[in-house]
């Protein structure tokens, strides 16, 4: 286990520090970071899982390249900028 998968297995959800090391971990290491919360179970893990989840989906609907702050840039109020 490393620093990234470390800090998304113990650290709240909400906290500043869980979403910096989640933006910064790399797609293994948030798939290691599940696994690792699937054996413990999901009860103290339910934040967790489902912000590690959600940035996995987020991940998936960029294109090879793309960044995330690329992808909040095209949208405007919620909706796809054209």
């Amino acid at each position: 286990m490393n620093k990234n998968t470390d800090w998304l297995t113990t650290v709240p959800a909400s906290d500043g520090n869980f979403k910096i090391h989640l933006r910064n971990a790399t797609v293994e290491e948030i798939n290691e970071a599940l696994s690792i919360m699937a054996v413990k179970g999901e009860k103290g893990n339910a934040s967790r899982i489902a912000a590690c989840s959600r940035e996995l989906r987020k991940r998936n609907k960029l294109l090879p390249g793309q960044h995330a702050a690329e992808l909040k840039s095209r949208k405007v109020n919620g909706k796809e900028k054209h």
